[in-house]
């Protein structure tokens, strides 16, 4: 093993460097489509800022994940003294896992918005359609909405009030709440009152839009459902099983990792069950 320890840690020291990498690429891209958004391109000055500044209501912890397998790789290794390649494989495979739970519950949150917003646009319309003008029919769906798209509303009502453009309190909503569907909204919105028209007719056809993705999307869940299950199914049972052989001859089983190849094919599963997982994530996600 003494041999292989220079191409062991420089292994390790281009996959956490590769880590490193990839965590500033993806932050500089959210940043770059931050500044890009027709939000900060449809103000100046002091708005321009204060659209840069919000932060949207649903939060990423993609970065806590890699931590997470960073720790628990550091901690093998320095703690439980498990070899460098090892703890790697770990690490990466708890930081992969994690990232899957945290989009899981990314996008469970983001289709509950999604929800709250196909109630409130089916509200307004049914307000505009009785009669009412537009302000008041946002006001008056603001009592009924819930948190968290409750609160993105009261701030942009009481902008509005407080004498801001109606595109710029908009351009704010739509920074709180960066959704397609949101974007179409806001616009559809900022359309009428910057050249009037039939929003009623706007808003119906945006509201079963709405609701046609959301069915699209809970389908699409519910096909690759077995497929994230027997993804977890195959990384418990593969531990499972080297639990008993190790349990029924322990010897054996401990004398077999302390061999190259022993540490090398344990290793690669390792490797492979990480890389399983990223594949996974990649072909059960859908763009539309």
């Amino acid at each position: 093993m003494n041999g292989y320890a220079p191409i062991y840690t420089m292994i390790v020291a281009a996959f956490f460097g590769s880590l490193a990498y990839v965590m500033h690429i993806f932050r500089t891209r959210r940043e770059t489509l931050d500044r890009l958004t027709p939000a900060q391109e449809a103000v100046n000055g002091g708005s321009r800022e204060r659209i840069a500044s919000i932060r949207p209501i649903i939060s990423r912890y993609s970065e806590a994940a890699w931590l997470s397998g960073l720790a628990l790789a550091i901690i093998l290794f320095f703690v439980f003294k498990v070899t460098l390649l090892f703890a790697a494989g770990f690490g990466l495979t708890l930081a992969l896992v994690l990232v899957e739970i945290e989009e899981w519950n990314y996008e469970r949150r983001l289709q509950r918005l999604e929800m709250q917003l196909a109630d409130a646009i089916d509200l307004m319309v049914a307000g505009l359609r009785a009669g009412s003008s537009l302000p008041s029919t946002l006001q008056n769906i603001t009592r009924e909405l819930r948190d968290p798209l409750r609160g993105a509303f009261e701030d942009m009502l009481g902008r509005i009030r407080l004498g801001e453009e109606p595109q710029t309190a908009l351009q704010g909503l739509l920074a709180r709440l960066p959704l397609d569907s949101v974007r179409l909204f806001t616009t559809a919105l900022s359309v009428h009152w910057s050249l009037g028209g039939n929003i009623t007719s706007t808003l119906a056809s945006l509201g079963r839009s709405v609701r046609d993705r959301i069915e699209v999307t809970r389908r699409y869940s519910a096909m690759t459902a077995q497929a994230r299950a027997s993804t977890v199914a195959v990384l418990l049972v593969s531990y499972l099983i080297a639990y008993v052989m190790w349990s029924h001859d322990r010897l054996r089983f401990e004398a077999f990792f302390r061999t190259e190849v022993g540490q090398h094919l344990a290793l690669l599963v390792i490797v492979l069950q990480a890389v399983g997982v990223y594949w996974q994530s990649r072909m059960s996600k859908i763009k539309f």
